[in-house]
């Protein structure tokens, strides 16, 4: 069939151009999902696992909030929030552990990482003085 410029023919399908475009769009589609993947299920990830922190914490299941905020700070390493909370369960461990020196130094750490990530928020230098006045009162 031959095509006029102008004429009333309708227009010819392509159909390979048409897969073309249809592989084109579903590959886009596919990134834009990946990348959307990528950036939303860190953080999703991270406050599930603070929320059974908070729960086991709550219930004195030290262990288990570790655990639960090791994860959160696995899939979440620059929330500051999460090293601080780290620090105050490991202060409650030096508490009633022994050696307390691990757990003094654990809680150092941890404090002084978060302070690292927000270096302007005085709650984390304020709680970092706590594992020295903890560690002096135990016996």
């Amino acid at each position: 069939m031959r095509i006029v410029a102008g004429s009333e023919q309708p227009a010819i399908a392509f159909p390979r151009t048409r897969g073309l475009w249809q592989s084109a769009v579903l590959m886009l589609s596919v990134l834009v999902a990946a990348a959307l993947a990528l950036v939303l299920v860190p953080p999703f990830m991270a406050d599930l696992e603070l929320g059974r922190a908070i729960e086991s914490a709550d219930a004195a299941y030290l262990d288990e909030a570790e655990a639960h905020l090791q994860r959160a700070v696995a899939w979440t390493p620059g929330n500051a929030t999460l090293h601080r909370m780290l620090g105050d369960v490991y202060t409650s461990m030096m508490l009633f552990r022994r050696p307390q020196d691990v757990y003094l130094g654990k809680a150092l750490a941890f404090y002084r990482q978060a302070a690292r990530l927000t270096p302007l928020d005085s709650l984390t230098f304020t709680l970092t003085m706590r594992p020295h006045a903890s560690a002096r009162k135990t016996p």
